[in-house]
């Protein structure tokens, strides 16, 4: 005796009809009578008395019924809360990045929280430089990339790729026309639009602002300027997004060193099993190949 046996049986008892049952249950009479054949054998008891007005339940099947309702009815609030666990169960990973880093990481981001969205719901968010240690100290966070590491030993930091350092100019300057392969010198007397990523002065940038530079934390707006010619922009390499086709890369002299992106999770210890295994698995898948 299975459940399927048992759901057959409550048909039939239901319908009051083997006919109506086979209908509901979708398979030939024949099946439903060879069922609640084999399972009166089986039970060495009489379930169904036929006749004119059906199938009707005798005193076994009367007995037989009540108890198979209930363990039919707890079965599948068993099936339903078992499923329901598993689908409120996935870990949430919360991965904050500052600006310049996001349009590196995002879209593989993206593609991973989708791909795996059965196991984990990945939350992505951007920050500026000085959020990062703040995020994972309040726990609003469970990893974060910038170009920064944290101040003190907030956690774990994994240097994940470095990136050299590029000017974004407007591709109709008139400067690229005059060279071909502009050098720094030629550019520094256009006004410089610093990326600062929230901090007190621009994270990769070796000088300090001059009178004519603009400092800011917002990297779109640094973007808008230069599309209007307003200036140039030293960025890394890796933060130039793919649609600026207004402006033109030129490399930044030996002496600006490449910056480094880095992971940082807390302790190991911070985070439930679960979480921690999956936030390994998305270090280990994602952010390895960049290296």
């Amino acid at each position: 005796m299975d459940l399927r046996d048992i759901r057959t049986f409550l048909a039939v008892a239901d319908a009051r009809s083997f006919l109506k049952a086979a209908d509901q249950l979708f398979i030939s009479r024949q099946a439903i009578s060879k069922t609640i054949r084999n399972l009166e054998n089986e039970l060495e008891v009489e379930l169904f008395v036929r006749n004119q007005r059906g199938a009707m339940l005798t005193p076994a099947g009367i007995f037989l019924y009540s108890k198979a309702s209930t363990l039919v009815a707890e079965f599948d609030k068993l099936k339903t809360d078992t499923m329901n666990v598993n689908r409120s169960y996935r870990p949430i990973i919360r991965v904050s990045m500052t600006q310049g880093v996001y349009s590196h990481f995002a879209d593989a981001l993206f593609g991973y929280g989708e791909r795996y969205r059965n196991e984990l719901e990945l939350r992505i968010n951007s920050c500026l430089e000085t959020e990062t240690g703040t995020l994972l100290a309040d726990r609003k966070a469970e990893a974060v990339l910038s170009f920064t590491r944290p101040a003190g030993s907030i956690g774990v930091v994994t240097e994940l790729l470095t990136s050299r350092i590029v000017f974004l100019i407007h591709k109709d300057n008139p400067l690229l026309k005059e060279t071909p392969k502009p050098k720094f010198s030629d550019l520094a007397a256009l006004p410089m639009l610093l990326y600062t990523a929230g901090t007190d002065r621009p994270v990769w940038w070796y000088d300090f602002p001059r009178k004519q530079d603009l400092p800011c934390s917002d990297l779109q707006y640094l973007f808008a300027l230069l599309e209007q010619d307003r200036g140039i922009v030293p960025i890394p390499e890796i933060s130039v997004p793919s649609y600026l086709d207004f402006a033109v890369a030129v490399k930044a002299p030996k002496n600006v060193m490449p910056v480094s992106v880095f992971c940082t999770t807390l302790q190991k210890d911070h985070y439930s099993l679960v979480t921690y295994t999956q936030l390994e698995a998305l270090q280990r898948d994602l952010f390895s190949q960049d290296r």
